[in-house]
């Protein structure tokens, strides 16, 4: 019997080559598409994924999750700029919809196996899951996946996974005459269509003015709101000192930004909550860590599991260490753990 996957399509190059890809497998595909607003870029995306899986002759379904959306993703990126800290969006859309939802629709269709157009690895190890870094380390997207179910990864398939360059994505994609290689890759944040972060938060949050100033209480100049603002930035503060500052904290309760100079900006010991953790057996291993992104990794000396939080020592201290954004933890390819900097 053939097996079936469900394929998150975008109409991007990547999940056209996850197509490609499942295609030459030989799966049974059923495309989907989510649709999560009304704004230009995700009309285009249901078009262009339709028009792929028409030339492909398989299903393609376009599911509303418009409502849903709002309220898992949109709501929590308000509300967390609102709580004086930094959203990662990417990370809570996968978990709630691009693999919370998938996976129930899989399971709705009674489907083997969700497939997506993500840079990460699975490997069954003795029939244990666990998630990997993609072979492409520059597009690895593991970081973005790690509050994913590690009840999902026994159905995941990443196409991309084990392969080396975006070139030779696009390449696939030249041979099998898909005219898409031009497109733009995805915005970072995918519902805010100009990527204008503060006219988007503008709609949500009335300016609200406060004070900024610096870390021994000194007057520097007046905010219009804290959200306009992050942990590290530099640029866009509108106050003059002889020498660079930074954000260096948010004070929720008094409406006010502190800033201080660069070298103020680190520390070696950070508190997550909202742990989730995929590889529980790699623990005690010797674990490096990231704070962000695009960050790099550094070596956990210590950790500490205290009722809902996690208590973590870096060897070497950290910049601008960001609260509302995750801290990701590796033991060599695979993701150990995932948690919500505090």
């Amino acid at each position: 019997m053939d097996k079936t996957v469900l394929l998150a399509m975008s109409g991007g190059v990547d999940s056209t080559y996850a197509l490609i890809s499942l295609v030459k497998q030989g799966y049974k595909i059923t495309g989907v598409t989510f649709k999560i607003n009304n704004n230009a870029n995700t009309i285009k995306s249901i078009e262009d994924a339709s028009k792929i899986a028409k030339s492909y002759n398989i299903k393609h379904l376009v599911i509303d999750y418009t409502d849903i959306f709002k309220n898992e993703v949109i709501k929590y990126f308000i509300d967390t700029y609102k709580s004086g800290k930094t959203p990662n969006p990417c990370v809570i859309c996968n978990k709630k919809i691009k693999f919370g939802q998938l996976d129930k629709l899989r399971k709705k269709l009674n489907l083997d196996y969700l497939a997506t157009g993500h840079y990460a690895n699975v490997e069954n190890i003795n029939g244990m899951f666990y998630l990997k870094k993609a072979l492409n380390k520059k597009k690895d997207q593991s970081y973005f996946l790690n509050q994913i179910s590690s009840n999902i990864l026994q159905y995941c398939i990443f196409p991309l996974g084990s392969v080396q360059t975006k070139e030779y994505v696009k390449s696939i994609l030249a041979d099998n005459n898909i005219e898409i290689l031009n497109k733009k890759e995805s915005q970072e944040i995918c519902f805010i269509e100009d990527n204008n972060c503060v006219k988007f938060l503008k709609e949500y949050i009335p300016e609200n003015e406060g004070i900024i100033k610096n870390i021994n209480n000194k007057f520097l100049g007046i905010h219009k709101g804290i959200y306009f603002y992050t942990i590290g930035q530099r640029r866009g503060l509108g106050i003059s000192h002889d020498k660079p500052l930074f954000v260096k904290k948010i004070d929720i309760y008094n409406n006010e930004v502190i800033v201080a100079e660069e070298k103020d900006l680190y520390t070696d010991n950070i508190t997550i909550k909202n742990i989730n953790i995929l590889a529980p057996e790699f623990l005690n291993k010797k674990l490096v860590g990231k704070i962000r992104y695009r960050s790099d990794e550094y070596e956990i000396e210590d950790l500490q599991i205290i009722n809902a939080f996690v208590s973590i020592k870096f060897k070497e201290k950290q910049k601008s260490v960001t609260p509302g954004q995750y801290l990701v933890a590796y033991y060599n390819e695979y993701l150990v753990f995932g948690g919500e900097i505090t």
